[in-house]
């Protein structure tokens, strides 16, 4: 048998012939084991794991530039594999600089390459009725393959749902990120090219292969875990073999056990001198010399309780970090409940799960056996499955709570009476209570919210309820695929994402939207004395707004799903709210809102702010290049116009100062933590460009900037985020 390091020397000489040789590659290695599991999939299907690289991120329009397929056995043995470049048919010095920067390849790589109709019989060799797919956001990359063949595979095994399930509060789910983590676990060597489609398929089935034992690993530790598996009715049942058989409910007592918490020492951090929280008109405190910092060392947690609200999530998550290193116990407002002992019995008597049920038992299991404390829901079955097995608690032993201001308008009934609420920069943004209100109505998590409601009716057994609910939702989908019909009427030939309307009930395009309306009131009426007066009153905040958008004048939003599907989002006009209107609006509680941007702050501190933070304006790329190429340390640059920063990253590009430097770019390169990630291993000096909640998260994850540039950055809003650097940064 042939041994890792076999393993990683073949695979780096497979990299090193592809490169070479630029058309198609066929390599067949029948006895090469990549990663083998001495658990046994099931052996009557076959399993492939294919990455495309493509010209970008449109199925329709986009085409791909690599292919790799690998495919293996029920021992995740690698037994076949096949790579090529393909040249597309647009015109190749059309390639975005992002692909090339990404992928590495050269215009002359593509020039040479076939086109995808000369490989297909290659690629179709290796699918058929009852070949299962493993891929990592898979729906894109078969979609891809559908466009040139017809290929219907017998299971779509997506690995990024199953790192959703099995790895918790990680910072990124991308697959560079987590295949990363699963070598460090295994001792592997992390050095591995991604964004190759080589790299891409064996990360992919690594990632597969990793998951597929920690379920078994589960399994064989926990008895609820191999209850629901056994039982299961999804994808898990068919293709994972069965190690024991399946056993009746009642002869066993299955539970979810109580998480486990970490305990900390019983280390407290005084401030020598307590912040005194008096107010002034308008309960409003100028706290501009306060740092972050020196403003949580210094409140009495020990007196009261703490509603800490911020503007961004990212601030929140920095408050959280530099709270835990003081060894303070926080909780969120949404981390405040227990499971409910009839509705997990009535979970667990099933008998019939679907794969998604399964992973969520496996989740509270990881986190059990991981000790983590709290849950890490992050899906849409999650919430529903969540939702149905818990309850409320009144209250929290934490003394300091976290939130967003967003978060705080939503769940107002779960502030602690006695609780003080301090309200972080609040003079800018207390209009996020204005912005709450005036958010779009999305007829699509209306949608959500019933599915959610008619799993816990079934979950409890309340037939009754699950009846209306199951009629509501049909309703309710109809509705939304009927106002999306007419709607999609009036954007024919109209290029804007947004569009006004006076009042839909009175307009003469929107028959069917009334008639299914006035269905959907009938139903809600219904309602009233059927479900509980909590489930009642979300549902009658929903029916209300919706009413509301309904009748009055507003505007019609285009979102895009599914890369050419589209549906639509109502927005309010003229909805103001003042700040007196504000205040009298909040519920019965203590207040205080903190201003670090009162103008009587105004003072001439804009450059050299801390000892280690230097802060420059600039708004010419050909200015600000070479200072940066000056720089051996990480530096920041801010701009709040997605086109100059898409300039000077493409200038820099075609300069190759990536050579050089660690180039990353918000919503350019990638997302928020796929560049706190490839910021973070990087033994380069960095450039992040764009990005101000970036900019916090990279803040709360200790990395030092040492030079900030503010490119194109103008008036207020240059004057806010100043602000915010001399309180959260420093």
């Amino acid at each position: 048998m042939y041994t890792r390091e076999f393993g990683e020397i073949f695979y780096s000489k497979i990299q090193l012939f592809q490169y070479h040789h630029i058309h198609t590659l066929h390599i067949f290695t029948a006895n090469y084991f990549f990663n083998s599991i001495s658990v046994m999939l099931n052996p009557d299907f076959s399993y492939v794991a294919f990455d495309f690289e493509t010209t970008w991120l449109d199925v329709k329009k986009d085409e791909p530039i690599q292919i790799w397929i690998v495919k293996f056995d029920h021992t995740c043995a690698v037994i076949w594999s096949y790579s090529s470049l393909i040249q597309p048919k647009k015109n190749i010095k059309e390639l975005k600089e992002i692909v090339r920067f990404i992928t590495g390849f050269t215009l002359e790589d593509l020039e040479e390459a076939p086109y995808i109709e000369e490989i297909i019989t290659h690629v179709s060799s290796f699918f058929d009725e009852k070949t299962v797919v493993v891929w990592h956001n898979i729906h894109f990359d078969v979609a891809i393959l559908q466009k040139y063949m017809s290929f219907v595979p017998a299971y779509e095994i997506d690995t990024y749902i199953y790192a959703k399930a099995l790895a918790h509060y990680k910072a990124s789910y991308a697959l560079d990120v987590l295949h990363t983590e699963v070598q460090k676990l295994k001792n592997m060597s992390t050095s591995v090219k991604y964004h190759d489609a080589l790299a891409d398929s064996y990360a992919a089935l690594d990632i597969f292969s990793h998951y597929i034992e920690r379920i078994h690993t589960l399994r064989r530790s926990y008895l609820l875990v191999d209850y629901v598996i056994q039982n299961s009715q999804g994808i898990l049942k068919d293709i994972i073999k069965r190690t024991e058989k399946p056993f009746a409910f009642e002869q066993k007592k299955l539970f979810f056990p109580a998480l486990k918490k970490q305990h900390s020492t019983n280390r407290k951090v005084y401030s020598k001198d307590t912040l005194a929280l008096q107010p002034y008109i308008w309960k409003k405190m100028y706290v501009w010399k306060y740092t972050l910092k020196e403003f949580c060392r210094s409140i009495d947690r020990y007196a009261q309780k703490y509603v800490l609200s911020f503007t961004h999530r990212s601030k929140q998550h920095l408050t959280q970090q530099y709270l835990t290193s003081l060894w303070i116990e926080t909780n969120t407002l949404h981390s405040n409940v227990i499971f409910n002992p009839d509705r997990v019995d009535n979970f667990l008597q099933k008998r019939a799960f679907s794969d998604e049920e399964v992973l969520f038992v496996c989740k509270y299991y990881s986190h059990f056996e991981q000790w983590i404390s709290i849950l890490d829901i992050n899906s849409t079955w999650d919430y529903k499955i969540f939702n149905a097995l818990t309850q409320q608690k009144q209250n929290t032993s934490s003394w300091v709570t976290l939130s967003t201001h967003t978060q705080l308008f939503q769940m107002w009934d779960n502030v602690h009476p006695d609780a003080t609420v301090l309200f972080f920069d609040h003079d800018r943004r207390y209009t996020n209570r204005s912005k709450w209100m005036k958010q779009p109505f999305d007829p699509l998590h209306r949608i959500w919210l019933l599915e959610q409601m008619e799993y816990k009716a079934t979950i409890c057994k309340e037939s009754e309820q699950q009846a209306l609910l199951s009629d509501y939702v049909e309703q309710a989908t109809i509705f939304v695929w009927v106002m999306s019909t007419e709607i999609n009427q009036l954007f024919v030939n109209y290029t804007e994402r947004t569009l006004q309307v006076d009042t839909i009930t009175d307009h003469t395009r929107f028959p069917k939207t009334i008639q299914f309306f006035k269905t959907i009131q009938d139903i809600h009426q219904r309602s009233k004395t059927i479900l509980s007066e909590g489930e009642n009153k979300k549902l009658d905040s929903y029916r209300k707004k919706l009413s509301t958008y309904l009748q009055e004048p507003c505007n019609i939003e285009k979102k895009m799903y599914n890369w050419d599907k589209w549906y639509y989002v109502l927005h309010q006009r003229n909805l103001y709210l003042g700040y007196e209107d504000f205040t009298a609006s909040l519920p019965q509680a203590k207040y205080i809102f903190l201003t670090n941007s009162d103008k009587s702050a105004m003072q001439t501190w804009w450059w050299n702010i801390s000892p280690s933070l230097n802060l420059h304006t600039q708004s010419k790329p050909n200015k600000i290049i070479p200072e940066l190429q000056k720089m051996n340390t990480a530096q920041f640059v801010f701009s709040t116009s997605k086109q100059a920063s898409q300039e000077l990253f493409n200038k820099l590009i075609a300069l190759n100062i990536q050579k050089t430097y660690t180039i990353v770019g918000e919503n350019i390169t990638w997302w928020i933590w796929k560049n706190l990630y490839l910021a973070g291993k990087s033994e380069k000096p960095i450039i992040c460009i764009w990005g101000y909640n970036f900019y916090l998260e990279a803040l709360a994850q200790k990395f030092d900037f040492s030079d900030v540039y503010l490119y194109h950055l103008h008036g207020r809003k240059k004057e806010q985020l100043v602000h915010d650097i001399l309180r959260y940064a420093s």
